[in-house]
């Protein structure tokens, strides 16, 4: 395993910018405790970084409908008006490829996707072809993945990302994989890790763990640089009131350019059980946060 090698991002130039960050729900009591349209507040903190990025990411796990539930599942929907939430904190990019977009059925996702659109977000996902993205001629071919409903089929991705691995300068995938309140990766993940990195995925974001695990370089078999593995990024906005972990999250932004990740920092936070709102991490927080990713918290870039 490489050390991960961290640096202080310098303006972005004409490196491109991503802005990444873990699941969002905006049902249940994230809804309630924004009932009176506070909507534009509860990602706020994140905004002054999201707007850095050319691409600003994160996994949607809530639909966003009112179409009934179609199996047992928790009820994490979450009202039309819950959309603000991403447009006023700049998000543009969301993950649906999750173990509950689903949970409303496919009218569920329909309004979803339509609920997104209105706001200008892109969606990735829950089909499996990717999002191919264009920034200062930077190529970008963005997958999202569930693990977590299905199991992957890596014979589909492997053909999926030899079709494009020429046509573009990095292979991104956000993948829904683990186990909850882990804050470590399990073997599959590990497995995982080391078979996308092999079939050509230059950045692999790990979701569904809902607290923070490590971030690791991964040589794949052939490959001449290795692969970024965040294997999850924790909870960007959910109301898990436990473990205190599950509160806890980060901001990772990456520089890109054609050689490869220019730089990498963190900005931690954690999240407000009272308003459910992000809130900047105290000391105590931030540094565990700085020791479990082992990378360095922003500059004021």
């Amino acid at each position: 395993m490489l050390l991960l090698v961290a640096f202080l991002l310098p303006p972005a130039g004409d490196s491109v910018r991503l802005a990444l960050a873990g699941d969002i729900m905006l049902g249940r009591g994230v809804a309630q405790a924004h009932s009176n349209g506070s909507w534009d507040q509860a990602l706020m903190i994140l905004e002054p970084k999201f707007s850095t990025a050319d691409f600003a990411f994160a996994n949607l796990e809530s639909p966003i409908t009112d179409t009934p539930l179609v199996k047992e599942a928790y009820d994490l929907r979450a009202p039309p008006q819950s959309v603000l939430a991403f447009s006023s904190s700049g998000i543009n990019l969301l993950s649906l490829s999750n173990n509950h977009i689903a949970d409303s059925g496919r009218q569920g996702i329909d309004d979803t996707l339509n609920a997104l659109a209105s706001a200008g977000i892109t969606p990735i996902g829950p089909a499996e072809e990717p999002v191919i993205l264009h920034a200062k001629g930077i190529d970008l071919a963005w997958f999202a993945l569930d693990d977590i409903n299905e199991t992957l089929n890596i014979a589909g991705i492997r053909r999926s990302v030899a079709l494009v691995r020429d046509r573009v300068d990095f292979i991104i995938l956000s993948i829904h994989w683990g186990n909850e309140f882990k804050s470590q990766p399990n073997d599959r993940q590990r497995d995982l890790a080391q078979t996308l990195a092999g079939l050509g995925v230059d950045i692999l974001i790990g979701h569904h763990p809902h607290v923070l695990q490590p971030i690791e370089w991964v040589w794949g078999k052939g490959r001449g640089r290795p692969t970024l593995v965040i294997y999850s990024l924790g909870n960007a906005l959910f109301d898990q009131g436990a473990p205190p972990a599950a509160r806890q999250g980060t901001l990772l932004l990456l520089d890109l350019n054609p050689l490869g990740i220019k730089g990498m920092c963190i900005v931690p936070f954690q999240i407000d059980p009272k308003s459910w709102n992000v809130v900047p991490a105290n000391a105590s927080t931030e540094e565990k946060i700085t020791r479990t990713l082992d990378v360095q918290t922003c500059g004021n870039d």
